[in-house]
């Protein structure tokens, strides 16, 4: 996928990754922000919020 948002490391073992989504060639249609907590190598938590439009 071109232009796909990398995600960013927090502090080792978390990662946030923020993503705006909806047709392709019109403005975003809504954006979120994703967390992932690591724990022993396994997906502890996740969170995802939606995030005001850019």
């Amino acid at each position: 996928m071109p232009n796909s948002p990398r995600p960013k490391i927090l502090h080792g073992l978390a990662g946030r990754l923020r993503w705006t989504s909806g047709e392709p060639g019109r403005p975003p249609s809504y954006a979120g922000t994703d967390i992932i907590v690591v724990e022993n190598d396994r997906i502890a938590a996740l969170y995802l919020f939606f995030d005001p439009l850019p």
